[in-house]
């Protein structure tokens, strides 16, 4: 059912971390998988061996398909309930190897190596970001804190005024515009960046990271709670979790509104899906009624029809609106 926008009320801003995405990148070895193991009731998203050396729950990811099983399962609406009692944060471990999955996914659909070998009107970027978007915002919609974890790049800056060209580190990825790092790095609430701490000899102890949680002439990092602080020695999950609450807060009280619950999105019916679907499939179809059929059929089988669904098809219903709405958002349907 779609949302009647006339009789809306004024929301007032969420006091916790559920539907919060944030970015952390760093060199090797800063601690972003562990601290990320630390925060509340986390589940490990693991595409590298990066998780190898922390404790916790863990899930391996090889394929673009092994990611999309994992959002199924923590977002079917038969067992949300007990995934939301086990699950609040979801470290995503890197953000760039589940770029790369996403893009395979989408140049094997089309039989090339690489998205820009896909020729005609069919964009492979747009795609990638598409299908990427949709499974973060699944997963938001049900209330996970997602942290994404990525590596740096260092690229040569011009300054626009005094001519200058000096070094700024950023997310891996970022320097190509078609990406998905950076449709990613443009939705995430936080981005901060981990700097190694050097040893300290005399004492012969490790130096924690410092987080940087605002840009700095030389490092990308941004925020979009204001009143986080420029940077935080001795990075380490708990004093970050506090952090982002109390810029939460403080945001509620600059804004003279109240903090609210953070809402899970009540699944759709079948008919609700049904209706949001049929017009779509109309439009597709006009265009390409083979991929229409193929969608169809891959989902619900030889010969059987969206109108023929129950509520036992739910999660083939959505797939076919996914579907439908990614082709029509490609060609501008």
């Amino acid at each position: 059912m779609k949302q009647d926008l006339l009789s809306m009320e004024k929301d007032g801003v969420v006091g916790s971390l559920k539907g919060v995405v944030e970015v952390w990148y760093s060199p090797n070895n800063c601690g972003k998988t562990y601290n990320a193991s630390k925060m509340p009731k986390p589940l490990l998203i693991s595409t590298e061996a990066g998780g190898r050396g922390v404790s916790g729950y863990k899930v391996d990811i090889t394929s673009w398909g092994d990611f999309m099983d994992t959002v199924k399962q923590l977002t079917n609406p038969k067992t949300l309930k007990e995934m939301q009692d086990k699950f609040e944060t979801l470290t995503i471990d890197t953000l760039e190897n589940m770029v790369m999955y996403s893009d395979n996914a989408i140049a094997q659909q089309f039989g090339v190596s690489t998205l820009g070998e896909i020729s005609g009107k069919q964009n492979g970027y747009v795609m990638s970001r598409t299908q990427i978007a949709m499974a973060v915002a699944k997963l938001c919609s049900c209330g996970y804190h997602i942290i994404f974890l990525s590596h740096p790049e260092t690229i040569d800056v011009e300054d626009e005024i005094t001519g200058e060209t000096y070094q700024f580190t950023q997310v891996k990825g970022c320097s190509n515009e078609k990406s998905s790092a950076k449709a990613i790095i443009d939705m995430a609430d936080v981005v901060l960046y981990l700097k190694a701490g050097n040893y300290d000899v005399e004492n012969d102890k490790e130096v924690l990271s410092t987080a940087v949680y605002k840009r700095t002439k030389n490092v990308f990092a941004r925020s979009r709670f204001s009143d986080l602080p420029f940077i935080l020695p001795n990075f380490n999950a708990k004093q970050h979790q506090e952090i982002l609450l109390n810029a939460i807060k403080k945001r509620a009280e600059n804004e003279k509104c109240g903090i609210t619950d953070y809402e899970v999105k009540k699944p759709k019916t079948k008919d609700e899906w049904v209706e949001e679907i049929n017009p779509l499939m109309t439009k597709v179809f006009v265009f390409n009624p083979d991929m229409v059929g193929e969608v169809v059929e891959g989902q619900l089988g030889q010969g059987k029809k969206v109108s023929q669904c129950t509520d036992k098809d739910l999660v083939k219903l959505e797939n076919i609106y996914n579907a439908m709405l990614t082709y029509s958002i490609q060609f501008n349907l």
